[in-house]
């Protein structure tokens, strides 16, 4: 067995204790930390950054498309350009086009940990594609097994 198959298999057993964990006892975690193994993306800001599964290629979404939706969506914020957080712009940023299809993902989780405002959540959701929606709560009915 590889390094990185062993990394898999441990990540994997990690995730599944998390989420079995969260199933039982929802007090004890943040929302936005579940969401993000559940989302086999990295807990960005919750989690030590140093993390040896945020490298893993267990993750579904890593972390350079975290840290560029983060960054790009602050951006925009800061400048006070909440028009161009609409869903079909943001999506065809530079850096956001490659990874468009875990946009609604990846937002949820920011807007779970409390980054942003009910405004700002509002221009995120303007030309949202109506099969998706931006993630205000999660809670464990939203797990399921297998994930």
């Amino acid at each position: 067995m590889t390094n990185e198959s062993q990394l898999a298999a441990t990540y994997e057993t990690m995730r599944a204790s998390i989420l079995a964990s969260y199933l039982q006892h929802p007090g004890h975690y943040k929302p936005a930390y579940v969401y993000a193994w559940f989302h086999r993306m990295p807990a960005e800001g919750i989690a030590p950054r140093e993390s040896v599964f945020w490298w893993s290629d267990a993750l579904h979404i890593d972390r350079a498309a975290v840290a560029k939706v983060e960054e790009t969506v602050n951006n925009l914020i800061s400048k006070g350009h909440l028009e161009s957080l609409a869903f079909d712009r943001l999506a065809s940023k530079p850096g956001i086009v490659d990874i468009r299809h875990h946009l609604v993902t990846i937002i949820g989780y920011f807007s779970l940990r409390g980054d942003y405002s009910l405004e700002v959540k509002k221009a995120l959701r303007v030309n949202l594609p109506s099969n998706m929606s931006l993630v205000t709560a999660f809670g464990p009915e939203m797990i399921s097994f297998p994930s």
